[in-house]
Formats: C-alpha cells, sequence, structure tokens
C-alpha cells in the first residue's frame, strides 16, 4: 500500500490540489488519514476513489448526484437500489449528451464537406445555413 499526500494524489488522480481540497470540504472524500501535521494522506485506494470523481464530473455527473451516489453506498446493501438509481440515471444523461454530441458531429461532417467542395471550386460561402 502507498501512501502519499496531496501532490502526488493531484498527479496521480488528475485532479487539481485545490479540487481535492474542495471535494474534502463537500464531503465527497471520505478518507479521514492524516500524518502528525495534520495533512491529509491518500492510499491508493484514496486515489482511486479521486480518479472516480474526476471521470464521473468529467462525464457530467452532479455534485449533488455524487454526494447522493456517496450517501447511498456508505448505507451498504440497504443503499444498494439507491446507488443503481443514481448510476442509471447519470447514464441516461451520458446517452443523451452522445446523441447530441453525436448529431453535432455530423452537422460539423456536412460543414467540412461543404467547404471542401468551397475551396475546390473557389466559390463563396454563401448565406449562413443552420
Amino acid at each position: 500500500m502507498t501512501i502519499c499526500y496531496i501532490g502526488e494524489a493531484s498527479t496521480r488522480s488528475g485532479l487539481s490540489p485545490d479540487t481535492i481540497r474542495y471535494y474534502g470540504s463537500l464531503g465527497l472524500i471520505r478518507s479521514g488519514m492524516r500524518d502528525r501535521g495534520g495533512r491529509r494522506q491518500f492510499d491508493d485506494e484514496g486515489v482511486a476513489w479521486l480518479m472516480f470523481l474526476r471521470q464521473m464530473r468529467a462525464t457530467g455527473m452532479s455534485l449533488e448526484q455524487l454526494r447522493m451516489y456517496i450517501e447511498a453506498r456508505e448505507q451498504g446493501a440497504a443503499g444498494v437500489s439507491e446507488v443503481l438509481e443514481v448510476l442509471r440515471q447519470h447514464q441516461q444523461s451520458m446517452l443523451a449528451a452522445r446523441d447530441e454530441i453525436n448529431h453535432c458531429l455530423q452537422v460539423v461532417a456536412a460543414k467540412i464537406s461543404k467547404y471542401e467542395r468551397l475551396a475546390r471550386t473557389g466559390q463563396s460561402p454563401g448565406a449562413p445555413e443552420v
């Protein structure tokens, strides 16, 4: 088991030290390990948790959803159904976002095709299209 301080935890997790401190102030980090000077310490499991938080935030999970996830998770077996509900709702949000991105990618691909054609023919773009 590797123990590290916030700087290394930041590097390993991809979260800034300020974000780690902020998440700690919100109660999203439950690790209680501190050294004699009061500095927070992270073991491998703690760093893995930080990475999970980063991944969930990167996919658009709100801080409130994370809080709900953590509270339900801490209930053990009694909270499993609530954890599933939070994750399923987030999955649906991610799928909707993916559909929107796919649509936007199609629009951009069409614009690229149009402007490649215009570049080949020397034509002007004309009026904007939506």
